[in-house]
């Protein structure tokens, strides 16, 4: 009687393990499809990205140039920006030393404002 029900626990057990075989084995197909169809679509995708640039003519160096020319002038900009609010940070040091007296003098404390306001004026509207 015990050998029998062995017998019938390995055989589910062995039917499970058959299910579970044949059911990694779909998995695995369906994987393996997508996978090929991806491959497929990145291909298509690639030889439609080199028409595309084998498309281009010499608008694109015009282009180029003016996007250049646009770099050059932010960047020219940036650095501009970036030494004057530099220089004012600078400053915010100088109001620092003034408002730090025990006895701060109101010619000092309105210079000290004034600096502190031509700095925040040199912070972006958005913050």
């Amino acid at each position: 009687m015990f050998e029998l029900i062995m017998l019938t626990i390995a055989l589910i057990i062995i039917s499970l393990l058959a299910m579970e075989s044949v059911r990694s084995k779909i998995r695995l197909r369906r994987i393996s499809v997508a996978l090929l169809q991806s491959e497929i679509n990145r291909e298509a995708i690639e030889k439609k990205l080199l028409e595309v640039l084998a498309s281009r003519d010499s608008s694109s160096v015009e282009q180029t140039d003016g996007f250049l020319k646009f770099v050059s002038e932010s960047r020219d900009a940036a650095f501009k920006y970036i030494e004057v609010v530099q220089e004012s940070l600078r400053s915010l040091e100088e109001a620092l030393v003034l408002l730090n007296n025990t006895s701060v003098k109101a010619a000092d404390r309105k210079r000290a404002i004034e600096i502190i306001e031509n700095a925040i004026k040199n912070l972006p509207d958005d913050i």
